[in-house]
């Protein structure tokens, strides 16, 4: 598990709290927050198993893409595959660099 699945799951688990909390008290705002927290958790939770994934498909491509009779990855393709990776995390957005 990486950071962003263990946060997702625990604003999750924190969310379902709320929004029983809201359904025993009879407060619709408290069960809204909390479903949204809810929500919310999942869509991190997943979006830590695919960054997890990734990771896990760039690490094997850079396995199958050694050159040959070496045994390191040139420079070359290491610089397109960090690339490719910023690129899919939003590494080159345009709010990182703008703060």
């Amino acid at each position: 598990m990486n950071k962003d699945e263990i946060k997702g799951a625990a604003k999750e688990v924190k969310g379902r709290v709320k929004e029983g909390a809201g359904s025993l008290v009879k407060d619709p705002d408290l069960k809204a927050e909390g479903s949204a927290e809810k929500l919310s958790g999942e869509a991190q939770r997943k979006l830590g198993t695919v960054r997890l994934e990734v990771g896990e498909a760039v690490e094997e491509l850079g396995k199958k893409i050694k050159p040959e009779g070496g045994d390191k990855m040139s420079t070359t393709t290491l610089i397109i595959v960090i690339l490719v990776v910023l690129f899919l995390f939003g590494g080159f957005g345009y709010r990182r660099w703008r703060r």
